[in-house]
């Protein structure tokens, strides 16, 4: 469900607010913009793949196809979820006087 143009103007505000109050708080939620996009990639490509796998009863090359998808996906994000932990860990580690 979208938000409405109401809402999403007060989420703006509220992030943009919380940029100026708190900088630190606001770099650590938010994860750097190429590792999403690689989460965002790996996440249409599962769903490709899934899209393939599920297609099995018409031709199983497709089903092949699918499931080759589904793991490289799964490999891509998994990468990319470990570069979020391991920048998470690197920040916090040069931040301590910010706990």
């Amino acid at each position: 469900m979208a938000l409405s143009d109401r809402e999403q103007r007060i989420l703006d505000e509220l992030e943009q607010q919380l940029a100026q109050d708190d900088p630190n708080l606001h770099r650590r939620l938010s994860p750097p913009t190429q590792i999403r996009a690689r989460l965002v990639r790996a996440s249409l490509a599962f769903v490709l793949g899934l899209a393939l796998l599920l297609t099995l009863s018409f031709d199983v090359r497709f089903g092949v196809a699918g499931a080759v998808v589904m793991l490289g996906a799964l490999v891509v994000g998994g990468r990319a979820v470990g570069d979020l932990l391991e920048q998470a860990r690197t920040r916090d580690q040069k931040d301590p006087a910010d706990h």
